[in-house]
């Protein structure tokens, strides 16, 4: 069985120091897909965030930080699909947190048809109407 890449025990994986984390091998000599493609999504995030006047990112780019060709050509598509993907649910509602799942916004829902519905029997009692 395979580790994760985000945990210590694969040799590929990020790694946290005393200066935020790190990927101990370096981008042509990566092998294992799943860290390659983790780390072109962080790659292609930084540049379409790096405050310039357009937030694009090319194959040019990903050859730039050190890709080679054969990862850009097996991984890049992927990455970018990743990529767009996290933007487009992050994009439409702000960040998603532990705290978006379907049980407890049902459960927000809930609460505040009790809540108006304690109010409207409120009113209707003290106009008289009920």
């Amino acid at each position: 069985m395979q580790s994760q890449p985000d945990t210590p025990l694969h040799p590929e994986a990020r790694r946290a120091g005393d200066d935020g984390w790190r990927w101990p091998v370096e981008r042509p000599k990566m092998a294992d897909l799943r860290c390659i493609r983790a780390r072109m999504v962080e790659d292609i995030d930084r540049a379409v965030n790096d405050g310039g006047d357009a937030p694009c990112v090319t194959m040019e780019d990903l050859r730039r930080l050190g890709w080679t060709v054969h990862q850009i050509e097996a991984h890049a598509t992927f990455a970018f699909a990743v990529y767009k993907a996290d933007k487009a649910v992050r994009g439409a509602r702000g960040a998603l947190t532990h705290r978006d799942t379907p049980a407890r916004i049902a459960a927000s829902a809930l609460a505040s048809l009790i809540f108006v519905a304690s109010l409207a029997l409120w009113a209707g009692h003290a106009t008289g109407a009920l």
